[in-house]
């Protein structure tokens, strides 16, 4: 959730330290990744969304299930690297949220190459496994979730959204995973109108999550 107006250009960093290593991932190109776990849609019927040749999140094939195994260990030791550095940090107790997390990581590595991309994959313990296994076992793990919790007591949403200044040039390839693999495809906003951007996001948190 911002509190603040949105500045034009966004860094968003998560730093881990690993084997020894300060592992930096950026988030560059004017986008803000927003993750949260927890709705009405109004906030959503006002975005400006950009789809490349994928329109739908895939929930067959590509999402049968393969790799959610290897996403979850992956996860998992995420979980645990990420709690034992804040708590490191904070020298007291600390709640961290893993899951959005990794998801917020996940949507940075779509667009990651090169050793960026390496880096990130260490961080996420997804280096054994292909990019592409990577987030199809991220997609069959989540729907998952949403699948156990349908009709139970249990109330579950998990929604993702990453932010770009209108016209930004990306790839296809780029789009369709956030929108085959994630169920979210990029949204534009004027980050130059600050209160108004700061107030879409901020409803779109609203209304997606608890």
């Amino acid at each position: 959730r911002l509190t603040d107006p949105p500045p034009t250009t966004e860094v968003a960093s998560v730093t881990m330290r690993r084997r020894g290593l300060t592992i930096l991932a950026l988030a560059l190109a004017s986008a803000l990744v927003v993750a949260a776990c927890g709705s009405d849609d109004s906030a959503a019927r006002r975005l400006s969304l950009r789809f490349g040749s994928v329109t739908e999140r895939s929930t067959d094939g590509g999402a049968d299930g393969r790799y959610t195994t290897a996403a979850v260990n992956g996860m998992n030791e995420f979980a645990v690297d990420l709690y034992r550095q804040v708590a490191a940090d904070t020298g007291g107790n600390a709640i961290v949220g893993p899951y959005s997390a990794t998801f917020a990581l996940s949507i940075i590595y779509v667009g990651a190459r090169g050793q960026t991309a390496t880096e990130i994959a260490q961080v996420l313990h997804a280096d054994g496994l292909d990019p592409a296994d990577w987030h199809e076992g991220i997609n069959a793990y989540d729907l998952t979730l949403d699948a156990r919790t349908a009709g139970s007591p249990t109330e579950w949403n998990a929604a993702n959204k990453v932010w770009i200044v209108p016209g930004l040039e990306l790839r296809d390839e780029y789009l369709d995973l956030l929108t085959g693999s994630y169920g979210s495809p990029v949204a534009e906003v004027d980050f130059g109108q600050s209160e108004n951007t700061r107030g879409l996001i901020n409803g779109w948190v609203n209304d997606e999550t608890n």
